[in-house]
């Protein structure tokens, strides 16, 4: 092989790294603004809920006189279907709690959906052991750290009494009647604070790293 034919060979190969890399960062693009999207969409969702949580409370008042018994997602979906009407409590009543506690599984499905999105479009994509960064990986490993908190979160056997709020809303102590509701619904309480956290805060920085990291390593390589 001449010199001219191994200059032209090498730049044959770093034009074809260069488009990976190209078609990478698009890949990732692409998957970045659609679980955008998507959180845009289940963000106005969330908001429309939690301006309306005295009726969600409400709601598990009369369908769960016994609120120690709230312990799962799986309980909240079996109210959400109950077909015996409680005593005391009119049709037009029964129906309007259910729907309530139905708009908030909703909401969580939303985050379910988004969480999928993440693990089975984006991460594929970031795990590429022999080509990734110190920081590309580390940045990788916080997003899947997330995904396995959010996974707990929305298992529909988790321990809803268990979890914690994360704090800073006084407008729960207003809408939590007694020592009683705030021990057994404070954890399902947490619930939608703590996955807009994780995917609107955390998860969506993290990413947005990510890109950036991903666009500078090309930049890199052009220079």
């Amino acid at each position: 092989m001449d010199v001219a034919s191994g200059v032209l060979e090498s730049s044959n190969v770093g034009s074809q790294q260069q488009s990976r890399e190209d078609q990478l960062i698009s890949a990732f693009r692409r998957r970045h603004e659609q679980y955008r999207h998507q959180l845009d969409a289940a963000l106005i969702s969330t908001s429309k809920l939690q301006k309306c949580r005295k009726h969600f409370i409400w709601s598990l008042r009369v369908l769960l006189p016994d609120l120690s018994d709230l312990n799962s997602l799986t309980r909240l979906q079996e109210l959400s279907t109950a077909d015996e009407l409680p005593p005391g409590l009119s049709e037009e009543d029964f129906i309007f709690a259910r729907k309530n506690i139905d708009a908030f599984l909703q909401n969580i499905q939303n985050f379910r959906v988004l969480r999928q999105i993440v693990k089975m479009t984006v991460l594929p994509i970031m795990r590429r052991p022999s080509s990734e960064s110190d920081s590309q990986r580390m940045i990788r490993e916080d997003i899947e750290v997330l995904i396995c908190s959010w996974g707990v979160l929305v298992a529909m056997d988790t321990d809803l009494q268990r979890l914690e709020h994360p704090g800073g809303d006084p407008e729960l102590d207003i809408l939590l009647k007694n020592n009683q509701e705030r021990e057994h619904l404070t954890g399902v309480l947490s619930l939608i604070p703590k996955l807009m956290d994780i995917a609107d805060n955390k998860l969506d920085f993290l990413l947005t790293k990510y890109y950036i990291k991903l666009q500078n390593t090309d930049a890199s390589a052009l220079a």
